[in-house]
């Protein structure tokens, strides 16, 4: 009986089959690969382009970097893109006039010297230079000095002027005009000052530009109280009669709603003799008649009637009062002085009665006295 061989074609079939399956894999494997090669070449050219629009992001921060700058400070927590800057366009035609701003505030006036004036009369070295405006003294010593200005200027809201030694204010006057009808005004001031040999006294005017300059309204001098001579070290009184004399002036301080009603925002600015001065009070040591004078200025709309008084002792003996009009014309300086006989520890004191706002100004508050004889009168 023969045996019969084993059929080769058994083996081919699961080779087959092995082939194509891996055939099939190698297919899908290829597939993959390519999609994937895809994927990576645009997620490749897309940080291509953010990079380059990064770059041109900055370039055009660094032309625009005010701009910039000035929305980040005022947008905090806040995010600024700024595009690439294209091609310049073409010039557009030019477009349609705007309309005329409104005219600007009025600048201020520099201060001017004032020279129309005429010499009523002249005594002694003093003298009066008509090409400048100055008085000039040819003799150290204490003098009185004074001035008034009439103004009638109603195109500004102030009016006022200033009294200089050696073109430095030492005195000032200040008053506010209430309309272009009521614009009428004078002011006046004066003070005890110590001049050196060729010092200048003259008027200046830093507000108004209209004024009447007729001799009974307007007028301007000085007059030699005391020379002094050296002695040693020491400067001593050798002629007239001043021997005491005090001259106090604000501090420069504005005040509003003082405590009391006396005014003690003084600083000595003069002093000659035992006359003395001690917050708010003046105190003469020697009997005698006494020129006393004093100035404030008020800046108060809220009350009916400003106001200042002088007190010897507890005794009212000089007073200025004036009306407040509105806030915008409160400005005011009030002036006044008078002969007094004075004995040993009286005292001299200005206060306010109703005012509560008013201003220290060195050159427009001030107070003072100087003896003018000593002793009682016959």
């Amino acid at each position: 009986m023969e045996k019969k061989e084993p059929d080769q074609g058994g083996y081919l079939l699961p080779v087959l089959v092995c082939c194509m399956l891996l055939a099939c894999a190698g297919l899908v494997f290829a597939v993959y690969t390519h999609r994937e090669l895809s994927l990576l070449k645009t997620q490749i050219r897309e940080h291509e382009e953010t990079i380059q629009t990064l770059q041109l992001c900055k370039s055009a921060r660094d032309n625009q970097g005010s701009e910039a700058v000035r929305i980040r400070k005022n947008a905090p927590d806040s995010c600024t893109c700024v595009g690439a800057p294209g091609r310049r366009g073409k010039k557009g035609p030019p477009g349609p006039r705007g309309p005329s701003g409104a005219p600007g505030p009025r600048g201020p006036q520099a201060s001017r010297t004032i020279m129309h004036w005429k010499v009523s009369h002249t005594e002694g070295s003093i003298e009066y230079h008509p090409t400048t405006g100055f008085i000039k003294v040819k003799r150290k010593g204490y003098y009185f000095i004074y001035s008034q200005m009439y103004y009638y200027d109603g195109s500004t809201m102030l009016m006022g002027h200033y009294t200089c030694i050696n073109n430095k204010n030492v005195m000032g006057s200040a008053g506010s005009v209430i309309s272009s009808y009521r614009k009428y005004n004078t002011k006046y001031h004066g003070g005890v000052f110590l001049l050196q040999e060729n010092d200048t006294i003259s008027v200046r005017i830093p507000y108004t530009t209209r004024y009447y300059m007729d001799s009974e309204s307007s007028f301007f001098g000085a007059f030699l109280l005391g020379d002094l001579a050296p002695r040693g070290h020491q400067a001593i009184s050798q002629q007239g009669p001043v021997g005491e004399s005090i001259y106090l002036v604000g501090d420069g301080t504005s005040l509003s709603n003082p405590l009391s009603n006396l005014i003690t925002n003084w600083v000595v600015r003069n002093k000659l003799g035992s006359i003395h001065y001690d917050r708010g009070f003046i105190t003469v040591i020697k009997d005698g008649h006494y020129f006393i004078y004093s100035q404030m200025y008020y800046h108060d709309a809220r009350t009916y009637v400003m106001a200042h008084h002088t007190y010897i002792n507890n005794e009212l003996v000089l007073e200025s009062v004036g009306s407040t009009i509105t806030d915008n014309t409160k400005f005011n300086t009030k002036y006044h002085g008078g002969v007094f006989l004075l004995k040993t520890n009286d005292t001299i004191s200005v206060r306010i009665p109703y005012i509560r706002h008013y201003s220290m100004k060195s050159s427009a508050s001030f107070f003072g006295a100087f003896l003018l004889y000593s002793g009682e009168s016959n």
